[in-house]
């Protein structure tokens, strides 16, 4: 996506709205993360990571069949709600399947595929870009995500939920707003408004200490 970012801005038009490419996709998985994580603890995980992987699928489609700047900011907040329900139970499913001896081992495996598609990632997004247009970008995610789907249907085992664990709906009320307001305001400094800084330093608590 960083790399066909440029690209995708001279095509629709929208410098003004370019770090929303971005910040939409953040803020939309932060806010899901937390929600998904207690829900799946309810009714399991298995119901959620379909819908999650599937809400991807639909807003990677909708990106790449986007006609404006509008149009591939909701699909990539739609895209970002996937994606963090795929991240919030990527990590909770394997400590339901695996036994504490194994979980390092496979956290590690996960935590490497991550690393190795942040290297990879931008220089396969930069080929397709240039060979095939930006829309690609997106539209290559389909293919891999009904793959994906198609094997956790069938090998992801179906494990019960805690019916008696509680939703913290407070506390999830309280994380979004104060996280949403940071996270707004970071996408705006310097673009939206003036950024400065020494007075962003001066509001955080280790320069208070």
């Amino acid at each position: 996506m960083s790399t066909a970012a440029p690209t995708i801005v001279g095509e629709l038009h929208g410098l003004d709205l370019y770090a929303w490419l971005f910040s939409s996709y953040m803020l939309a998985s932060s806010v899901t993360v937390p929600v998904v994580g207690k829900l799946s603890d309810l009714f399991g995980r298995r119901p959620f990571y379909i819908a999650g992987l599937l809400i991807f699928l639909l807003g990677s489609a909708g990106s790449g069949l986007s006609q404006n700047m509008g149009e591939l900011i909701a699909a990539r907040a739609l895209t970002g709600i996937g994606g963090g329900a795929l991240m919030a139970l990527g990590v909770t499913t394997i400590g339901d399947i695996f036994s504490p001896r194994e979980r390092g081992r496979w956290m590690g495996l996960i935590m490497s595929v991550f690393g190795l598609g942040s290297i990879v990632g931008p220089l396969v997004g930069g080929f397709i870009t240039d060979h095939f247009g930006w829309r690609w970008v997106f539209y290559v995610n389909l293919p891999l995500g009904l793959i994906a789907l198609v094997l956790i249907g069938f090998l992801l085992p179906r494990l019960a939920g805690h019916g008696r664990v509680r939703i913290d709906w407070l506390g999830i009320a309280l994380l979004v707003a104060g996280v949403l307001p940071i996270l707004v305001g970071l996408t705006w400094a310097g673009l939206t408004y003036p950024w400065s800084p020494l007075r962003y330093g001066r509001t955080t608590p280790r320069s208070r200490s």
